[in-house]
């Protein structure tokens, strides 16, 4: 009899979450809203990346409004090397301005990009997205509570 070892599949849910603080002079633009960055399910084996996008939505300005957004490393500390847990565990991934997955998103004290604009005066606003991806190759844990990090947006105008 032949015996075959067949690799379980090792899944666990993960979230970026993303929250906002903004200054906003005499109402000059309004953040519509904010769409976290999240995963789903990672799976241990796969041989290529897990990828994710969000976004923030400006609009409703005043007037054609410039506006400047950078991002928080994160539980991290770092903005280049962002990591999400659970309990003790951690799961390395990044935020970025595209789909080419090269830009980091950052910002804060001169490191990574930060995402400039212009708000506009419609109800429905400028959607920008952020795309998030997890590295492949990553020996996550399975868990009861998903892994997640918390990346604070902050929108100046």
């Amino acid at each position: 009899m032949k015996l075959t070892t067949v690799p379980t599949r090792r899944l666990c849910l993960i979230a970026a979450l993303l929250t906002l603080s903004y200054f906003q002079a005499n109402a000059a633009c309004r953040v519509r809203s904010i769409v976290p960055v999240v995963f789903g399910n990672y799976n241990v084996f796969s041989a290529t990346p897990t990828t994710a996008v969000g976004s923030f939505t400006v609009g409703r300005c005043t007037s054609a409004m410039p506006y400047v957004a950078t991002f928080s490393a994160g539980s991290s500390g770092n903005i280049n090397a962002r990591t999400m847990k659970s309990g003790t565990n951690v799961l390395s991934y990044n935020l970025y301005d595209s789909i080419a997955y090269t830009t980091v998103l950052g910002g804060v004290g001169g490191v990574g990009a930060t995402v400039a604009g212009t708000g506009v005066t419609a109800r429905s606003g400028v959607i920008v997205s952020i795309y998030g991806r997890i590295p492949a190759g990553q020996d996550a844990m399975a868990s009861v509570t998903p892994y997640s990090d918390t990346v604070t947006i902050t929108i100046t105008f």
